[in-house]
């Protein structure tokens, strides 16, 4: 699952707005649900979302940041 969100996100200027924000919401389920040895694959793609010339997909990006960090440090 995660080598094919990789893979997406390296294809960003051939993607579609839904399909960006699909991306970043599942790879950020796997970042949150798994065992933390995916992050360092994902990480510099991730961060690339920071910056999309799409409000929708930078918002989405720092929603699932937000709801990863809280969930990170509240345990969850």
């Amino acid at each position: 699952m995660l080598v094919f969100n990789k893979k997406l996100l390296e294809l960003k200027n051939m993607l579609s707005l839904q399909v960006r924000v699909a991306v970043i919401e599942a790879t950020a389920d796997v970042i949150q649900f798994g065992n933390g040895k995916s992050v360092d694959d994902v990480i510099s793609h991730l961060a690339q979302r920071f910056f999309d010339p799409s409000s929708q997909v930078s918002v989405c990006y720092r929603c699932c940041a937000v709801r990863d960090s809280v969930a990170l440090f509240s345990g969850n």
